[in-house]
Formats: C-alpha cells, sequence, structure tokens
C-alpha cells in the first residue's frame, strides 16, 4: 500500500516538477545552450551512418541521466517519509 501511496505523489509531482523546470532560469540557460550546440552539430555535415549513430549515442546518454534523476527522486520522497516517521508527524 505504502508503495501504491508513494507512486501516485510522484506522478502529481511530476507533473508539477516539469511545471517549476521550464520555469527555472538555469535549466532554461541549459537549453539555450543545448540549441546552440545542436545547430553547430548540424553544420558537421555528418553521413546518415554517423548522425544516427551520434543520436543513438545521445539518447543513451539521455536515458542513463532520466533514470538516474527518477531514482534519486523517489529516494527523496522515501527519505522523506522515513524522516517524517522518525520525528513523530507520521505513524
Amino acid at each position: 500500500m505504502e508503495g501504491k501511496i508513494l507512486d501516485i505523489v510522484i506522478e502529481n509531482s511530476n507533473r508539477r516538477l516539469d511545471q517549476v523546470t521550464f520555469m527555472n532560469d538555469e535549466y532554461k540557460q541549459l537549453q539555450r545552450k543545448l540549441d546552440k550546440k545542436l545547430k553547430r552539430a548540424d553544420k558537421l555535415k555528418l553521413t546518415e551512418k554517423e548522425r544516427k549513430e551520434l543520436d543513438r549515442l545521445l539518447v543513451a546518454c539521455n536515458e542513463k541521466s532520466s533514470c538516474c534523476c527518477r531514482i534519486l527522486y523517489r529516494q527523496g520522497y522515501i527519505d522523506c517519509i522515513h524522516l517524517l516517521k522518525e520525528i513523530g508527524i507520521l505513524a
């Protein structure tokens, strides 16, 4: 039951996190930096094979990063719940 509640809380929090992320100045600055790098990559005149391989590499990096974020985000909630139990706020 605790896991199910945690999944619901995290799912709802993810929606809020998306809203907060897109309003964050650091995030927006990194997005602009990424956009510039993508434009530079377009000028490299890579072959189709090279472009696909680079795309696969970037997708793998993004998937790993996303997985790490999900793990850490979930662990933060678990740690918070344990802390609230430890100090007696949750039973």
